[in-house]
């Protein structure tokens, strides 16, 4: 059986640092340009792709598991985003 070496780094920086490089990290991995994003899903159509009813759906878009989007009262989400985080949380996928 191998074991795989892991490495611990430690390293210091303020709280402002530590925000603006998770705020870096998280823009270069999930958002996109609005080219990018491509088809609009309703929630009935996330639901289907995921596999899952609506109420997941609702439920893991209040726990900001999923994002979203919203005009007046009409909730969307772009396909490539949620795609971007089945690729994160493949356990989403059924």
């Amino acid at each position: 059986m191998k074991t795989e070496d892991k490495q611990v780094v430690i390293i210091s920086m303020t709280k402002q640092e530590l925000d603006g490089y998770i705020e870096k990290y998280m823009n270069s991995k999930f958002i996109h340009s609005k080219e990018e994003r491509g088809e609009k899903l309703t929630q009935k159509q996330a639901a289907a792709l995921f596999g899952v009813t609506t109420v997941t759906i609702i439920r893991w878009q209040k726990k900001g598991i999923i994002p979203f989007n919203k005009v007046g009262r009409t909730v969307f989400y772009y396909k490539s985003e949620l795609l971007d985080i089945a690729q994160v949380s493949p356990g989403l996928l059924k």
